[in-house]
């Protein structure tokens, strides 16, 4: 009598395969993401050369730091070209001020142990003298500089596997040149954030089926079924944005 073949354990496992995408992954093609991009970078630089004038203002400022404010043409021969600069002075004595006057490190150590305040303490000393030290306080007069001249500034901070003997964080400073901003970005005002807007239709969402109330909100400020929850989307947005959003929702019902 021939009995069937059992499958082994073997013959029966089966391979699972999870995909782990990126959180910064991005639901659209690479070249419509390049496109999207360029055309917010061209509105933005159009805005702020002919709605704002930054390019003019920013060679103002240049010209009156360095002490051209001065029309020499319009003098007579007896007055002398000789001037004071005190713009040049008040600016670069304030930056200096702040500069000098870098905050003190605190290091809290994660429990009472001997070894943890010990390394807690030798960890507050080291990013202590790396604060102060001759190098951040020109950077951070550079960078105070730059935004009272171009009125924009900004430090980056990158990892650079090549400093040290294992690598450590380097600080540069932007050109202002290089710097773009979005000019549609804005700051939530009168209390229009995340937080405040929870504590606001939390209740009636509660009383009135939370799915009935937050799904369709989600739905009318991000387009999508699936997405963070709509108290930061909000917030996100602005308040203006946002008002927009829900009302064109209301339209299309």
């Amino acid at each position: 009598m021939e009995y069937p073949e059992i499958p082994s354990a073997t013959q029966e496992q089966t391979t699972e395969v999870t995909v782990v995408s990126s959180p910064l992954t991005l639901d659209i093609d690479d070249n419509d993401l390049v496109s999207v991009i360029e055309f917010k970078i061209s509105e933005a630089e159009a805005f702020y050369k002919n709605e704002l004038k930054l390019e003019s203002r920013r060679r103002t400022n240049v010209e009156m730091w360095l002490g051209k404010q001065l029309d020499e043409s319009k003098l007579y021969d007896w007055q002398a070209r000789y001037q004071d600069n005190i713009i040049w002075q008040d600016l670069e004595t304030r930056i200096s001020i702040a500069a000098s006057r870098m905050p003190d490190i605190i290091v809290t150590p994660s429990d009472e142990s001997e070894e943890k305040r010990d390394i807690a303490k030798q960890l507050e000393k080291g990013l202590d003298i790396k604060i102060k030290s001759d190098s951040s306080k020109r950077l951070i007069k550079h960078g105070l500089r730059n935004l009272h001249l171009y009125l924009q500034s900004a430090i980056k901070c990158r990892w650079d596997p090549n400093k040290g003997k294992d690598g450590d964080f380097l600080f540069e400073l932007v050109r202002p040149a290089r710097m773009i901003v979005d000019h549609t970005a804005i700051i939530p005002d009168e209390g229009f954030t995340a937080a405040q807007l929870k504590d606001i239709v939390w209740p009636y969402a509660t009383s009135q089926g939370r799915g009935a109330v937050l799904w369709p909100l989600r739905v009318a400020l991000s387009g999508k079924e699936k997405s963070p929850d709509p108290f930061t989307i909000a917030g996100l947005l602005g308040k203006t944005e946002t008002l927009n959003r829900i009302a064109q929702a209301v339209k299309n019902l």
